[in-house]
């Protein structure tokens, strides 16, 4: 008799994507990327939006833009080295890599739900909505 699986449904926040954001931007994947900056705003957003005050005054903590822009549905890009081209990072990728992050690396799940997430976490989640893997070791 084989063990039955259970997928529960969690609910995840903008706050915790944008702490995972900030974990691999600020540290976590500081060794493969470079580059970053914003491709595109979500739609009907205007660039007084993204200031660093602006953030600060909706959100009731300070965001950097690159960690806000794709959680809300703008476009963010950075370069891979090695990797030709530009990256793009959007709501989509988040939610891919999400959901492997849930399915591959459990573990790292749990940290994000206990809200002990650091860089390294931060970084899986990184490459992970980019490449859909763990291309940097």
């Amino acid at each position: 008799m084989s063990k039955p699986h259970f997928k529960p449904n969690v609910y995840i926040t903008n706050r915790q994507i944008m702490n995972l954001l900030c974990c691999a931007f600020e540290g976590g994947s500081n060794y493969w990327y470079r580059n970053l900056d914003v491709k595109s705003l979500p739609p009907g957003a205007k660039e007084e939006d993204y200031t660093n005050e602006a953030i600060k005054k909706r959100s009731n903590g300070f965001w950097l833009r690159y960690y806000v822009i794709p959680v809300e549905g703008g476009t963010v890009e950075l370069e891979a080295v090695g990797e030709p081209g530009k990256l793009e990072l959007h709501r989509g990728h988040l939610k891919r890599g999400l959901q492997l992050l849930v399915d591959k690396y459990p573990s790292r799940f749990a940290d994000v739900i206990s809200e002990h997430e650091d860089g390294s976490t931060g970084d899986i989640f990184l490459q992970l909505c980019l490449f859909g893997e763990v291309p940097f070791a």
